[in-house]
């Protein structure tokens, strides 16, 4: 069995509230992160979630700008925690597991699909 190689040096990368992922031959990617999103009435921390297909070369997401709608803020933070699965082989339906928060994926949930995984932690903490 061959392991995805690791993320090359500066491959996730954040800048504000833009997330850039570079992963060679990656077919989606499936990042959650703390650190964007705020409630807007509480203004409490919100996890955000999402999985997107890049096109090729580096991919920059940025949250939407939806926050009038759904009540949240978007903020860049003072600290940050972002976690980045490229999957480089299987298909993109196999790799919503990863987003299961609850639990872990079985290994029968994870078979067939190749993922590589990196975190950014940066900032201060309280």
């Amino acid at each position: 069995m061959d392991v995805p190689a690791p993320w090359p040096d500066g491959a996730l990368t954040v800048s504000g509230t833009t997330v850039s992922l570079s992963y060679p031959n990656a077919l989606s990617y499936v990042l959650q992160a703390s650190g964007f999103l705020k409630d807007a009435q509480t203004q409490q921390p919100l996890l955000l979630y999402a999985t997107f297909f890049p096109g090729s070369g580096t991919t920059h997401y940025t949250p939407p700008d939806a926050g009038s709608v759904l009540g949240y803020t978007l903020t860049a933070a003072d600290a940050y925690i972002v976690t980045a699965a490229a999957v480089v082989r299987g298909n993109a339906p196999s790799s919503e597991v990863l987003l299961d928060t609850g639990r872990m994926p079985s290994e029968s949930a994870l078979r067939g699909i190749d993922i590589a995984v990196a975190v950014a932690d940066v900032g201060q903490r309280d």
